[in-house]
């Protein structure tokens, strides 16, 4: 399950905005912030953190159990307490 944490860090990785999150995973934008509000797992309907996931995955990040979000499925991608203003290319 993914954490507030993980999906600003997705976002960011991917570049996208809030609304262009909630579009692709088809869930409200109010969801995608009160997501990314939370600390530690968000309480939202199983059935939206699910939505929200899959829009990672088709953007191309691998989510694997662990913290890790990974740029290429199947790699090892950066933790994200690695994640700063230096390496946010």
């Amino acid at each position: 399950m993914l954490t507030g944490a993980q999906i600003r860090a997705g976002r960011a990785m991917l570049r996208w905005s809030a609304e262009e999150l909630s579009a692709r995973a088809r869930v409200p934008v109010e969801a995608v912030r009160s997501a990314e509000e939370a600390d530690g797992h968000p309480r939202m309907a199983a059935g939206t953190l699910a939505a929200i996931a899959a829009a990672f995955e088709a953007g191309g990040l691998a989510l694997p159990r662990g913290g890790v979000i990974g740029a290429v499925p199947g790699a090892e991608g950066m933790r994200l307490d690695e994640l700063n203003a230096t390496n946010d290319d």
